[in-house]
């Protein structure tokens, strides 16, 4: 069997092949079934036996390869998908940072730019549309999971987070964040969640986040 692989099919046609047995070796050849999809690599003797386990072997030998490219393909999806969504939100982290060392009007251009941008992102998810104007806003809504908090980042608390905290320390924290199962469970605000994780990462890492003259200068030359 395969890793993470749990069940098995036994198909009906397969009591041809087993309805000369009696019950005593049917039992026998059904717990050699169970040691050989557990991967026990169980040993069958008794030739009769044998003759009824080939063509159940058969079918598991298919089915297992009908799984493992399920799976494989699955998994190509899943990367490419994973891929492009990186991508769109880098690009809307670059418009963040172009915003934030380029213009002091939230509603200028840069930010219509990014709630397109993240408008593609979310196309699909059916959710009530909120306004926001700050990219930092606008991008923290489009993170799966963040933006199903009951209080979401406003305007005003993107702008705080930014005078306070470097832009990469903001993004690994939502990141983070929007990958921890539970965050919905107790927690209310993107914000205050923001702010207390920042304060159990400094516990380890005093200088987590810290928006320092070499930091920001680095993100303008970048940009």
């Amino acid at each position: 069997m395969a890793s993470g692989k749990k069940s098995f099919i036994l198909y009906c046609d397969l009591l041809d092949s087993v309805d000369h047995l009696t019950n005593e070796e049917l039992g026998k050849l059904f717990r050699h079934v169970l040691e050989y999809v557990n991967d026990l690599d169980p040993v069958l003797e008794d030739r009769l036996l044998q003759t009824a386990w080939k063509p159940i072997q058969r079918s598991l030998k298919k089915d297992l390869e009908k799984y493992e490219e399920t799976r494989g393909k699955r998994s190509e999806a899943g990367k490419k998908s994973a891929a492009k969504r990186a991508e769109q939100i880098q690009q809307v982290l670059t418009s963040v940072g172009s915003a934030e060392h380029c213009s002091t009007n939230p509603t200028d251009s840069v930010s219509d730019s990014v709630s397109d941008s993240v408008s593609e992102i979310n196309k699909g998810r059916g959710k009530p549309k909120i306004s926001f104007s700050h990219p930092l806003a606008i991008w923290v809504s489009s993170l799966p999971t963040v933006s199903k908090m009951k209080n979401p980042l406003t305007d005003e608390q993107a702008v705080k987070l930014l005078d306070e905290y470097s832009r990469e320390g903001i993004q690994e924290i939502f990141e983070a964040m929007d990958n921890y199962k539970p965050l919905l469970k107790n927690n209310n605000s993107a914000y205050l969640t923001f702010v207390g994780w920042v304060k159990v990462r400094r516990k380890t890492t005093p200088q987590f986040a810290s928006k320092s003259k070499g930091i920001v200068k680095t993100i303008i030359d970048a940009n």
